[in-house]
């Protein structure tokens, strides 16, 4: 019995290792049969040769894009005409142009920089560090820095005044308002609220006795935009001046060139484009005289 139940587990024991050889010797087939059958490279790849889904796959994209319009098709063409936008026709016409002038050229939006310009973006870096300094230490003197409310009113004061903002006797607020430069006068009695922002690239003049809400925003300067729609990169400024006894509530937005009449009152969130009449109510994008 101990001879039988020996030969027959010597015999599974052969058995298993005829089945381990012969399933290595198909695994090492398959794996050289792949290996010969994959291109080297994508020159290699014959797709004339494929069968089944693949080859449909394949004939399918290929009718796809026998179908697709050529870039820029003549409806494309007439459309970018019609709205005054050129387009590039060819690889060749993207890289005309002189160095001084951009490629393609543009008769609206913003002009974009020229080769010379993006080749010497890093020394346009260097030049600003002058101008990043004067923001900085603008910043110190008459941004959030300067009218934290960590530091009394006094001391507020004082700091706007070293930056070169122009104060009446009495003014009063200043909580982290931010004055962009010193072309800017506030009178007396004044009263400018939390987050008030000023950009003062052109004169701003605030009179006595004006109460500013929350986060009231004064701009002066603008991109002039050419007959064709060319964006100039360039700003021009124009003064703002709001008159004695004015209200300008919480979230208004005075635009460049504006100036408000004595004792108007400016509604919340409202945009004021055009002057305002004296003892107005205005409200609204943009800003009509409601009262």
């Amino acid at each position: 019995m101990r001879d039988l139940l020996s030969r027959r587990g010597k015999a599974g024991q052969v058995r298993r290792r005829h089945h381990r050889s012969h399933a290595a010797d198909r695994r090492q087939l398959t794996v050289e049969t792949l290996a010969g059958a994959q291109p080297r490279s994508a020159y290699d790849l014959d797709l004339d040769q494929l069968v089944g889904p693949a080859a449909d796959a394949v004939h399918r994209l290929g009718a796809e894009m026998d179908a697709a319009p050529k870039f820029p098709d003549p409806e494309f063409r007439s459309a970018c005409n019609q709205a005054n936008v050129s387009t590039v026709a060819s690889p060749a016409a993207s890289t005309a142009g002189t160095e001084e002038s951009p490629a393609p050229a543009r008769t609206a939006g913003v002009p974009p920089l020229t080769r010379k310009q993006l080749r010497k973006r890093h020394l346009a870096a260097v030049g600003a560090l002058p101008l990043d300094s004067r923001y900085a230490l603008g910043w110190l003197l008459r941004g959030p820095v300067a009218t934290s409310p960590l530091f009394p009113l006094m001391l507020r004061r004082t700091l706007l005044r070293l930056g070169g903002v122009k104060l009446g006797a009495l003014v009063y607020g200043l909580d982290r308002c931010y004055f962009g430069s010193a072309n800017l006068s506030i009178g007396t009695g004044s009263f400018l609220n939390a987050g008030c922002w000023v950009e003062g690239a052109g004169q701003v003049e605030i009179g006595n006795d004006c109460m500013f809400g929350p986060q009231v925003m004064i701009l002066t300067s603008t991109h002039p935009v050419g007959p064709t729609g060319e964006i100039a990169r360039k700003s021009e400024f124009h003064g703002v001046r709001v008159e004695d006894g004015c209200w300008i509530c919480a979230r208004a937005m005075i635009m460049p060139g504006v100036t408000i009449g004595a004792g108007a009152i400016v509604a919340a969130g409202a945009v004021v484009t055009t002057d305002c009449e004296p003892g107005g109510l205005y409200a609204g994008v943009p800003a009509r005289r409601v009262r």
